[in-house]
């Protein structure tokens, strides 16, 4: 979440009321979103290729699985929830190269597996038909994996920087620009998949999102992180193969989604994304879902469309449980993609019952999360308990931007709630970091990237993300299920 004001810690309040007054006036001038999928408008560009979300039944099964076969079949419902939009048949671009690996119902000659979630059953026991991939084949396809390496270490044929592939899902309207970084909107649009890359100079330094200054009239991918062209877009199918194909020659079986928040351009999400793989060293493929956001001052708009998001980022995630067979997926997601991530995760617990108490996620976190505090305890956490093996929430009392939030939304934000921690009993899965003195650096502006931006914060995520508890870190307990991170 980025606001057009930064305000010290000392006068927020007494600007409070003229702030929240400029922000009702700057709503009232604006079109409220539609509420959800059933009000949206249809996508109609031209010129373009948007992915098919192609199902033999629909992708509420395991068994369902969208197949890439063209037939331009609608997503199915979402039970209590809003209606994905239909999706119209349309070809992939070509792809260079030898085609990538079959998938389901592609060739012939297929062996017949029982769909698993982490070695157990999902659902009920049913099959699909895959066309297995021979990680050994590896080398035939245009996409080369690499293995993970401290970012030093990292090799590339490219002069003063490396490159971090990224897989992208969005649901962002597309502008049909031939530019990455224009390729889509801050408006509602199709369910979407892709894949691109994002230069990291040799002189990056941990924390940092290196970008031109002010005097500086264009991008050098040696000294600053840019998405670069061309951007690939591919089928849900395709895409999902890829990643699969990634997680193939990796030294470790692991996927990290990153949710964005508020205000935030597909640009600069998919920047984000891979500034934190780089600097996490993190040895899998990293997925960003991003959301219509960005739409400048109408904080309510981007809220609406987080809440329209909600179908998309669980089939997202979903199908990532179900079929990229990876050994561990972790979820990272800021201030109001918290929002986006949790609700997802909540419907998605009603679809896929978990046997054997073992969880879709490994590690969730949420950082600075733009959620009312008492709606997360009493009904959020206790719907999502069984949805990963730990939750860890970064919190802190200097966060200008969630100050800003909850003078908007009444309720303390669970983000700033450290005083609020999850004491009760039933809550030892969730670790609370209190983040306040990583948010007093001074390269912060309105305390609300500490999560990203702070070399210690990436750290500790780096030992979340490796299966520490708080306690495991070293974290000071403050009181119970309080920890601190200085």
């Amino acid at each position: 979440m980025s606001y057009f004001l930064s305000i010290c810690p000392t006068t927020a309040r007494s600007y409070g009321s003229v702030m929240i007054l400029c922000l009702v006036l700057a709503i009232n001038g604006c079109a409220k979103a539609p509420q959800d999928a059933r009000t949206a408008n249809d996508s109609s560009d031209k010129g373009f290729v948007v992915s098919p979300l192609t199902a033999s039944g629909g992708p509420a099964g395991a068994a369902d699985f969208p197949l890439d076969d063209g037939s331009g079949a609608s997503a199915q419902s979402i039970s209590d929830g809003p209606i994905l939009p239909d999706l119209p048949a349309q070809s992939e671009p070509a792809i260079a190269g030898n085609e990538p690996p079959p998938f389901p119902g592609e060739e012939p000659g297929m062996e017949t597996v029982t769909v698993t979630v982490n070695g157990k059953a999902a659902i009920e026991p049913k099959t699909i038909e895959f066309g297995e991939f021979d990680p050994s084949q590896a080398a035939a396809h245009e996409i080369q994996p690499r293995p993970a390496m401290s970012p030093k270490a990292r090799q590339s044929q490219d002069s003063g920087f490396s490159r971090e592939t990224i897989y992208f899902a969005t649901n962002r309207k597309r502008t049909g620009s031939t530019s990455a970084k224009e390729a889509y909107s801050s408006h509602r649009g199709e369910l979407q998949w892709g894949m691109c890359q994002v230069s990291i100079p040799y002189k990056h330094k941990p924390g940092e999102m290196e970008s031109p200054k002010w005097y500086q009239w264009s991008e050098d991918p040696k000294q600053h992180i840019i998405l670069m062209d061309p951007l690939e877009q591919l089928s849900e199918a395709n895409w999902m193969t890829r990643i699969r194909q990634k997680l193939a020659g990796a030294s470790s079986s692991e996927i990290l989604v990153f949710v964005h928040g508020y205000n935030v351009t597909f640009e600069n999400a998919v920047r984000r994304t891979a500034q934190l793989s780089y600097d996490l060293n993190f040895p899998g493929a990293a997925v960003c879902f991003s959301w219509p956001a960005g739409n400048s001052m109408v904080y309510t708009t981007d809220w609406t469309n987080a809440e329209w998001s909600l179908p998309h980022c669980l089939h997202v995630l979903k199908q990532l449980a179900l079929f990229s067979r990876a050994d561990k997926i972790h979820i990272v997601a800021h201030s109001m993609g918290s929002r986006v991530v949790t609700f997802s995760l909540k419907e998605l617990l009603r679809e896929l019952p978990v046997l054997d108490n073992q969880p879709l996620f490994n590690q969730v976190v949420l950082a600075a999360p733009d959620l009312d505090a008492e709606i997360f305890r009493t009904q959020i956490a206790p719907a999502i308990q069984k949805a990963s093996r730990r939750l860890t929430i970064y919190a802190s009392e200097q966060d200008l931007a969630l100050k800003l939030s909850q003078g908007l939304n009444g309720g303390t934000r669970l983000g700033t709630a450290t005083p609020v921690s999850l004491t009760t009993t039933g809550f030892e899965w969730i670790d609370c970091i209190d983040a306040t003195a990583m948010s007093q650096e001074p390269m912060m502006t309105l305390q609300h990237a500490y999560y990203g931006d702070s070399p210690r914060m990436i750290s500790d995520l780096r030992r979340v993300l490796a299966g520490e508890n708080a306690k495991m870190r070293g974290l000071v307990c403050e009181k119970p299920g309080l920890f601190q991170i200085r």
